[in-house]
């Protein structure tokens, strides 16, 4: 038919307009738009203290390149695509380049697939409220451009910029986020992820940076630190009360417990500073434990308030 004979026409005049050799790492004429999904695969070694954390992530990206449209066969080793690089990735990271392909034909539509692994460094927690802080631990992806071609050759732009990043869209290419770990972090929840796409001023030579930023949300798992830390100072507290089960004549004997109740309670500070980075401030369960030791030396003083009144007051009154 003539729709048939005319789409024909217009292949084979793409076919003869396509570029070859080095051509090909040049990006697809016209604005471009790199839709880009992730997949978390795996979130350990969180440490709260030094800021630290290892991880498995994989980007996907999706473009089109006009000038593959009804392409058949293998695609050209000299290839443009795009890919970013782990900006708060530390120096263990090991990018693993594992799909690049066209997933469209008929309209061009590219995509790939790069994985991450390794360790990173992320923002310090706001850990005032602590333990029951909600964070973010954030991983900072930026592009200048940046590609790799299929043969593995890199490059960037020094000025302006030939693509920009935004967030999957479409549904026929994935969810945003995909979690393919079961999610199980030790003292940490996650409760979600966000996606933030945002494009830098130009640097005074002229190159225009785009930052991607996924983040995780994550809650302190309360229950650890309330059988950890909480559980063992309530009940020093409720020991505190059994010194004046003793008799007033025993003053020693309740100090001895006292002293021996304050300095089990002032370890527990010791035991919650393994958790947390040094701080200018006081935390939630700082106030808690400070709070302990605080009633141990009133206790301490009603003792000896008690027994140096004995006598004014008579036996039967001091023990009341």
């Amino acid at each position: 038919t003539q729709r048939e004979m005319a789409t024909q026409i217009s292949l084979d005049a793409r076919c003869t307009s396509r570029p070859s050799g080095e051509a090909w790492r040049q990006p697809p004429p016209g604005p471009i738009q790199v839709a880009v999904r992730s997949n978390l695969n795996k979130l350990t070694d969180v440490d709260t203290v030094r800021s630290k954390a290892w991880v498995s992530i994989g980007l996907m990206f999706y473009w089109t390149d006009s000038r593959l449209i009804g392409w058949t066969g293998d695609l050209p080793p000299e290839l443009w695509g795009p890919t970013c690089w782990f900006f708060n990735a530390l120096t263990d990271l090991v990018q693993v380049q594992q799909d690049f392909d066209l997933d469209q034909p008929e309209t061009g539509r590219m995509r790939r697939y790069v994985r991450y692994m390794g360790s990173i460094d992320f923002a310090l927690m706001k850990l005032q409220d602590f333990p029951l802080d909600v964070n973010a631990i954030s991983l900072t992806f930026r592009t200048a451009s940046h590609w790799i071609s299929i043969d593995g050759k890199k490059g960037d732009l020094a000025r302006g910029r030939s693509y920009s990043l935004v967030p999957v869209s479409n549904v026929d290419e994935g969810s945003l986020f995909r979690m393919l770990w079961g999610g199980d972090l030790q003292e940490l929840t996650i409760l979600g992820a966000s996606m933030e796409v945002k494009d830098l001023p130009p640097s005074k030579s002229g190159q225009e940076v785009s930052t991607l930023c996924v983040q995780f949300h994550v809650s302190r798992n309360i229950w650890y630190f309330g059988w950890k830390v909480l559980c063992p100072i309530y009940l020093l507290l409720l020991l505190t009360m059994c010194v004046f089960v003793l008799e007033v004549e025993a003053c020693a004997d309740r100090l001895s417990l006292i002293i021996t109740l304050f300095l089990a309670s002032f370890a527990m500070l010791y035991v919650v500073e393994q958790h947390l980075p040094k701080t200018n401030f006081l935390t939630v369960i700082d106030k808690v434990v400070s709070l302990s030791t605080v009633v141990l030396v009133c206790a301490a003083g009603a003792v000896c308030l008690i027994y140096l009144m004995r006598p004014s007051w008579g036996p039967e009154l001091a023990n009341q």
